[in-house]
């Protein structure tokens, strides 16, 4: 039986930076008028709700064995993507709808693969849900606001190409840290019971 606790850490550190890189993203990602919040926040929104509903459908269809790796597998390529419509011309509106669906639809393939991944935690494990639930709120709370700390440091204090590189380096470093811990070889989410211990249980 795994012991309790073991895996926390980087199950922390992976909601810490994923939500660092969401938070950022949205600030950076913002026109500087917020008028029409209907077609810059919710229309990408629900685009992006419906469309990974219909991934994780696929993804519990193609595979049963899912566990918390789910959520850097999904988010990680989607967060590098988000980037490129701000890249071709930050000012065009229209491209700012698309990234901001992308970076939305990477955000929920974090939620689902942490959530997905910590019930089976809990399951394997026996560990008290407050303390596992709790770690990941903190990890969320905690990348939110450095998220929107440096998100706001960058519009307000460096120009398009100075926000540009700035945000290829926090997404270098966001991309290193989260396969550091989601490639941890003492990573706990990915155990899968022996057919003894299934016969035993059963």
């Amino acid at each position: 039986r795994p012991r309790a606790h073991r895996g926390l850490l980087s199950f922390g550190v992976l909601a810490c930076v994923s939500w660092v890189q969401v938070a950022f993203f949205r600030v950076v990602a913002t026109p500087e008028i917020m008028g029409d919040r209907i077609a810059h926040f919710l229309i990408p929104f629900t685009c992006a709700c419906v469309l990974s509903l219909v991934m994780l459908a696929l993804c519990l269809r193609l595979s049963r064995y899912l566990n918390i790796s789910l959520a850097y597998r999904w988010s990680l390529p989607l967060f590098m993507l988000s980037y490129v419509p701000i890249f071709i011309d930050y000012g065009n509106p229209t491209l700012r709808l698309a990234a901001y669906a992308i970076n939305f639809l990477g955000m929920f393939g974090v939620q689902f693969g942490c959530w997905l991944g910590a019930c089976k935690y809990l399951r394997r494990t026996g560990s008290p849900a407050l303390t596992v639930f709790g770690v990941y709120a903190l990890g969320e709370g905690l990348g939110i606001f450095l998220g929107c700390l440096a998100g706001l440091y960058a519009v307000l204090s460096l120009d398009e190409k100075g926000l540009m590189v700035l945000s290829s380096v926090l997404l270098t470093a966001v991309a290193f840290a989260i396969m550091v811990t989601g490639f941890n070889p003492q990573w706990v989410f990915n155990r899968t019971r022996s057919r003894g211990e299934d016969g035993a249980a059963g």
